[in-house]
């Protein structure tokens, strides 16, 4: 009985003293086994997957993975003639609200009507824009960004030789139908021409296009104004789409 009792003591005191009882290690084998177990069953299902339904590459996956790895002087000539349509785009855009109250004149227009001269051209921007980046899969973007090209073009011919407000709000639609292309097809485009490593960079260049030309529009607007007449702000923008559809 006392060596009993001893040993009682002894294994109690060896628990306070901070001595690990037995079952822990083997506790911690078990987990471990588990885990193990656990870890080689998902990796089993994951290959039965892989066997199963293996991954498919896209064409714009294939594609990507041929592109050389920096940007060559081709890539930045596109991006060129990327930015040019862009540009000229929104200078028309804010060189036409410089020349709005000359036009509100001469065609003698009221106030609430005026308003449908600005809205002709961004209610066919927006309507047709998501349009645009929907087609542009199948029917190929370079053929749609050159449709929209010819809608400019067209829309600027009948704004310049304009007689009355009937003529200007068709020219007006029409360049909205062409404008709405440039923006999701440039994108597109960038994205499926350059490189990974240079898109942020072509991306960025691209975009700062669009306020430069805001910001010269208007002083291009004026002059235009003042000295030529209002119809002549549609100049640039129908020489610069003429010059995009030669080429």
């Amino acid at each position: 009985m006392p060596t009993r009792k001893g040993s009682w003591i002894g294994s109690k005191a060896g628990r306070v003293s901070g001595d690990p009882e037995p079952r822990s290690g083997k506790n911690d084998h078990l987990r471990r086994r588990r885990f193990s177990e656990t870890i080689s069953l998902r990796r089993r299902f994951q290959c039965k997957i892989d066997r199963l339904c293996p991954l498919r590459k896209s064409p714009s996956m294939k594609s990507n993975e041929s592109m050389p790895a920096a940007a060559t002087r081709s890539h930045w000539g596109l991006l060129i003639a990327l930015m040019i349509p862009v540009g000229m785009a929104t200078m028309n855009m804010s060189m036409f609200g410089v020349a709005l109250p000359t036009v509100r004149d001469a065609f003698a227009v009221e106030a609430d009507m005026t308003a449908w001269l600005l809205a002709a051209y961004s209610l066919p921007f927006v309507i047709f824009m998501p349009l645009y980046g929907k087609l542009g899969d199948s029917l190929g973007k370079a053929r749609l960004f050159q449709s929209g090209i010819v809608f400019f073009f067209a829309g600027s011919v009948i704004c310049l030789l304009a007689g009355n407000l009937t003529q200007l709000l068709i020219g007006r639609v029409l360049q909205g139908m062409g404008t709405a292309g440039y923006y999701p097809l440039c994108i597109a485009i960038i994205a499926e021409r350059f490189p990974a490593g240079q898109r942020g960079r072509a991306m960025g260049t691209w975009s700062s296009v669009a306020p430069g030309a805001s910001t010269l529009g208007p002083l291009l607007g004026g002059f235009a104004v003042d000295n030529l007449g209002w119809n002549y702000v549609f100049v640039p923008s129908l020489l610069v789409a003429l010059k995009a559809l030669l080429s």
